[in-house]
C-alpha cells in the first residue's frame, strides 16, 4: 500500500500543479470589465504625462518615485488569495483535493504560482517606471549620467527590498485563502492581530531602504553592500515566517477544511 501511494504521488510533477494556476478560464464578469482596461491604461498614461511635465527642476528627486512600488506587496497578497480561492470559484476544488498529491505540495504549488505571477507584474512595472524616468529626465533636460545613476540605483535598491519582502505577503495570501474555506474562519481576526504584531517586531529590525545616500551617488547598481546585518536578519525572519504560513495552510487544508 505504501509503495502504491508513493508511486501515485510521483505521477504528477510539481510544476504541473503550478501550471494549473496559469490556465485561462472564461468568466462572464471579466468580459464585462474588459473594455475598462483601456480606460485604466489611458488614465495611467495621462497621470504619467502630467507628472513628467511637472518634474522641471525637481528631476533630482524623481528617484523617490520608486517608493511607490512597495504598494505591490498588497497585490502579491491578493494574488495569493486569488490563486487559492479560484479552486472554489471555478468549481474545481473537488478535483484539486482528490489529486494524488500531499496537501503540502498543493499549498506549495499555490505559493510558487503566486510568486511567479507577482514577479511577472513586478517586471512590467519596473519597465514602466524605467520608461517614465527616462522620459521625465529627457523632458526636464537632465538626462545625464549622474541623474541616471541616482534614478536606477534607487530603483534597484527598492526592487531588491521588494523582492526580499514578497514571499511573506504571498504566503499570507495563500494561508488566508485556505483559512477562509475552513472551520477556523472565525479565527481570522486573531490571525490578523498576531501577524500585525510579528510584522511590527520584524520590521523594526530593518526599516531602512538599501539605496545610496542622497549626498553621494554610488556606482550604478552598487546597492548590495548597503544592506546591514539587521536588515538581513529581518528578511530571513520574514522568509521563515512565510514558510511557517505555508506549512500552516497545509495543516488547515488537511484537517480543518469545511466541505
Amino acid at each position: 500500500m505504501d509503495t502504491t501511494s508513493s508511486l501515485a504521488l510521483a505521477r504528477i510533477p510539481f510544476w504541473a500543479l503550478v501550471k494549473h494556476d496559469f490556465k485561462r478560464r472564461k468568466r462572464g464578469g471579466l468580459r464585462a470589465y474588459r473594455g475598462w482596461w483601456w480606460v485604466y491604461a489611458l488614465g495611467v498614461c495621462a497621470a504619467l504625462l502630467v507628472l513628467s511635465a511637472r518634474v522641471g527642476q525637481a528631476a533630482e528627486n524623481l528617484r523617490f518615485a520608486w517608493f511607490a512600488v512597495f504598494g505591490l506587496l498588497f497585490l502579491s497578497f491578493g494574488l495569493g488569495i486569488g490563486c487559492t480561492a479560484n479552486e472554489w470559484r471555478n468549481g474545481t476544488v473537488g478535483w484539486w483535493l482528490t489529486l494524488p498529491v500531499s496537501r503540502g505540495r498543493l499549498v506549495l504549488s499555490k505559493w510558487v504560482a503566486t510568486l511567479l505571477r507577482t514577479l511577472w507584474v513586478y517586471t512590467r512595472v519596473f519597465l514602466l517606471m524605467a520608461g517614465f524616468g527616462l522620459y521625465s529626465l529627457a523632458v526636464a533636460g537632465q538626462l545625464h549620467y549622474h541623474t541616471l545613476v541616482a534614478f536606477f540605483n534607487t530603483g534597484v535598491g527598492a526592487y531588491t527590498l521588494l523582492l526580499a519582502l514578497t514571499p511573506l505577503p504571498a504566503a499570507l495570501g495563500v494561508f488566508y485563502g485556505v483559512l477562509m474555506q475552513s472551520r477556523l474562519r472565525p479565527a481570522v481576526p486573531l490571525v490578523w492581530l498576531a501577524f500585525g504584531l510579528v510584522w511590527w517586531q520584524v520590521s523594526t529590525r530593518g526599516n531602512h531602504l538599501p539605496v545610496a545616500s542622497h549626498a553621494r551617488v554610488s556606482p550604478l547598481f552598487q546597492v548590495w553592500s548597503l544592506w546591514s546585518w539587521h536588515q538581513v536578519e529581518a528578511v530571513l525572519a520574514m522568509w521563515l515566517l512565510a514558510v511557517g504560513l505555508v506549512l500552516g495552510a497545509a495543516v488547515v487544508l488537511d484537517r480543518y477544511l469545511a466541505l
